[in-house]
């Protein structure tokens, strides 16, 4: 979604779905999935109510399994979406395109997640008539210009290029390891030129300690990588292979790519719009 607004150098808003599952229907559910739901709640002391009665969930909530299907795959939205002459975009089932015909005049993108809709267009009239149609079916909120998603600061500049940063959380990482490292200061490269990781640096008996510490940094790593940081994947490629056993040099390289993110920890990626004759 980021790189193809990029792409188009479109703007993208941010739309807010208010108790989101609520607002959808058994009804649009797919064939095969059980469309009434039935639920039996042990009262508590306090209320004066007979136990052992059996009610009819007549509205998707959340915790139910199916009643994310109902709200997005080919329940509540997937069926507004396509009212409004939308289509998947190729296997992604959430996010979905129009091309432009008589009710939006230029190109939409809209994607998903759970509660969370975001909107691409080039023209500030397309948008803000979908965000009207939209906003008049559902109960939600419109927020704008998006500036944070799961997480992630979003800057979009005059030029369209898109910037998603994860500062604030390579900031927790920071704090939360700090006072582990050995000689806490920046480094400009992630690993030791020629360095090694094997299995024979791991003991035979895991220190419960480093465990938790190893396991926990990999795992806070992964989000990085995933999202914003592709310059870590190298050291998570590394580190996450000792993950059920690693030894002190492990962790030594762990503490490294601690080190590395430092002083880098204000970088992300951007998404540059590459012209018109691309």
């Amino acid at each position: 979604m980021m790189t193809l607004a990029a792409g188009g150098c479109s703007t993208i808003h941010s739309l807010d779905i208010m108790q989101a599952c609520i607002q959808s229907e058994w009804q649009y559910l797919p064939e095969g999935n059980p469309s009434s739901i039935f639920i039996t709640v042990n009262p508590p002391d306090c209320v004066e109510e007979e136990e052992g009665i059996v009610s009819e969930v007549v509205k998707p909530l959340y915790g139910i399994p199916n009643s994310a299907c109902a709200l997005h795959f080919t329940g509540t939205l997937d069926y507004f979406m396509k009212s409004q002459g939308f289509i998947a975009a190729g296997f992604e089932d959430l996010v979905w395109v129009c091309y432009p015909n008589n009710t939006y005049p230029k190109q939409l993108i809209d994607s998903v997640h759970i509660n969370d809709l975001l909107v691409s267009c080039a023209d500030m009239a397309t948008l803000n008539k979908f965000k009207a149609a939209f906003l008049a079916l559902f109960d939600g909120t419109d927020d704008g210009l998006l500036t944070e998603y799961l997480g992630c600061k979003v800057v979009i500049d005059a030029a369209g290029n898109l910037t998603l940063c994860q500062s604030a959380y390579a900031e927790s990482i920071l704090r939360t390891y700090e006072a582990l490292a050995w000689v806490f200061h920046s480094v400009k490269t992630l690993l030791q030129q020629g360095e090694q990781l094997t299995k024979k640096d791991s003991p035979e008996l895991v220190n419960p300690t480093l465990h938790r510490c190893y396991c926990g940094f990999v795992s806070h790593l992964s989000f990085l990588v995933q999202m914003t940081r592709p310059d870590l994947v190298l050291a998570f490629s590394k580190l996450s292979k000792f993950v059920q056993s690693q030894g002190q040099a492990h962790w030594k390289a762990a503490l490294r790519t601690l080190q590395y993110l430092l002083g880098t920890y204000d970088k992300g990626i951007t998404y540059s719009y590459p012209g018109q004759q691309r």
